[in-house]
């Protein structure tokens, strides 16, 4: 990831993410019950204004609603990765990321 920071990420598949950061916290952290795994935590900065990306708040429709805050992304949704850094002491050994992406 690091080596395509100011590149393009693509998510192939529909891509369902909170706007609350406890939320995403709480799913990434599951990934780092095994030691095999890799956190990384994405933030998004969309401007609805002027975004060509599909995406759709689900708070009313989700089984969850406002708690969960769920946004739902289109396919093949593409961003631009920024800023990258490392959410524990480890720096370059790190096991959970923070990526900024637009």
């Amino acid at each position: 990831m690091k080596k395509n920071q100011g590149g393009l990420i693509s998510f192939n598949n529909f891509l369902s993410t909170s706007t609350s950061k406890e939320v995403a916290l709480c799913f990434a952290q599951n990934a780092l019950k095994k030691s095999e795994k890799v956190a990384i935590l994405f933030e998004m900065t969309i401007d609805p204004s002027i975004s060509s990306v599909p995406f759709t708040s689900l708070d009313k429709l989700s089984y969850f609603q406002e708690k969960e805050k769920e946004i739902l992304f289109s396919m093949h949704t593409v961003f631009r990765i920024g800023e990258i850094k490392p959410l524990d002491d480890n720096n370059d050994n790190s096991r959970f990321w923070h990526v900024y992406l637009t």
